[in-house]
């Protein structure tokens, strides 16, 4: 019986909605076509960006929220063996490809996914690193988020947001609606109090978070 009830817990989280209305919300079949927008020569670049912008910091743990179906995490873990992380996604169904990516690859004990949204982290510890890319742009209370998330970040930790910048470029005019520009990002730190330090490099907006 007790088994049972702890299944059924499970089974109730799972079908929680974590999205606010008007939020873009991914689903079984859009979950699947998400996945696949990373065998795009401009999504790869903009995933090696950051992975390779991460390596540079050589942070012990890491929180990405949005993280999709987990491409970015796995890539840095995988990369760096001495790094664990979290990965939070209001999509049960992204989370789901996740878990089962990460298992595959071996790196379940060091990596798990979980849902949750920026403005619902369920979790315990503090990171030295949160992350969130392509994501940020889909949120309806960045403000609120930005407070929120910052709770979860050790005394000297950052959150990075990664964007998509209008480099005025053919694939960019494609996605017009989910770009994002730096006085977004100021609108957003003056707005909450945080400090943020803004750069744009080949296309991609960088936002540093900090307290």
């Amino acid at each position: 019986m007790v088994v049972r009830d702890k299944m059924i817990n499970i089974e109730s989280q799972s079908r929680k909605d974590y999205y606010m209305d008007g939020e873009e919300k991914f689903g079984y079949f859009t979950s699947r076509i998400y996945n696949m927008t990373k065998l795009s020569g401009t999504i790869r670049d903009f995933y090696r960006f950051i992975t390779d912008d991460i390596r540079k910091i050589r942070p012990a743990r890491i929180l990405d929220i949005g993280s999709g179906t987990g491409t970015i995490l796995m890539t840095i873990l995988k990369e760096n063996p001495e790094i664990s992380g979290i990965g939070i996604d209001p999509s049960r169904h992204m989370v789901r490809k996740a878990n089962l990516k990460s298992k595959r690859k071996g790196l379940s004990g060091r990596l798990r996914f979980l849902q949750g949204s920026s403005r619902q982290i369920e979790v315990s510890q503090k990171f030295p690193l949160i992350i969130s890319s392509l994501s940020f742009h889909h949120w309806k209370e960045r403000n609120t988020s930005l407070v929120n998330i910052m709770k979860y970040l050790d005394e000297s930790g950052k959150f990075i947001v990664y964007e998509m910048y209008d480099d005025g470029s053919l694939n960019r005019k494609l996605v017009k609606s989910h770009l994002m520009s730096s006085d977004d990002f100021k609108r957003i730190s003056e707005a909450t109090g945080f400090p943020v330090d803004i750069s744009v490099q080949k296309g991609i907006l960088k936002a540093v978070y900090s307290r």
